[in-house]
């Protein structure tokens, strides 16, 4: 996962490691075809290939980690495309054209083209519906939720026979929107991790001590 310019910087001079990245964010449990989304695909790639391929055994098309994205039909490397992805989600103040031109080294209408699709991505699920945009306030708690039966009672003795309850953690964008999501646990470690996905970069959270 991408942590900083210094993770960046090898998908910049390597396009198959740039395309493994997106290919393990885009399908993590299995490639699937691009077109039809069947589970079954044979890879293509040659040796020497810069990019992977793979062909559906249903629909009987090929293709790349591109297809039906905003990298499809961009001659820019993908490498340069997570540089500018990492830049234009991590700026709180944003970043122009002329910006991602200086940094990436490429024409001012090739980094206008990208702003323009990178733009368009933020505006698609699940990115439009986060928490908390443009510094919101988000407030986040969770509970323990079961009914009036024993055996959906919390366990508070050793050896009780009461099994948990389900643990949830609900999160409240103010004057907003509110979502609610079961977890494993509610250690801190759990709830980031879950919450992350949920809540935009630039949201205040607002929470317990836990």
């Amino acid at each position: 996962m991408i942590s900083g310019i210094t993770d960046i910087a090898p998908l910049l001079v390597d396009e198959l490691m740039a395309g493994d990245l997106v290919r393990d964010l885009r399908w993590s449990d299995g490639v699937r075809c691009a077109h039809c989304d069947h589970e079954t695909v044979y890879e293509l790639t040659a040796p020497n290939a810069k990019r992977r391929q793979w062909k559906c055994k249903k629909c009987r098309r090929k293709f790349s980690v591109t297809t039906k994205s905003i990298f499809e039909g961009s001659h820019i490397p993908l490498g340069k495309w997570v540089y500018a992805i990492f830049l234009m989600c991590s700026s709180k103040k944003g970043v122009s054209a002329n910006q991602l031109k200086r940094e990436l080294g490429i024409t001012y209408k090739s980094a206008w083209f990208m702003c323009h699709r990178v733009r368009y991505a933020m505006q698609q699920e699940p990115l439009a519906g986060m928490l908390g945009k443009d510094g919101g306030i988000v407030e986040l708690d969770e509970t323990f939720v079961g009914g009036k039966r024993a055996k959906n009672r919390h366990r508070r003795k050793p050896g009780s026979k009461a099994t948990k309850k389900t643990p949830v953690m609900t999160l409240i964008e103010r004057e907003g929107q509110v979502r609610s999501v079961k977890v494993p646990n509610v250690r801190k470690h759990t709830l980031q991790k879950m919450a992350k996905p949920i809540v935009d970069q630039s949201a205040n959270i607002v929470t317990d001590a836990h």
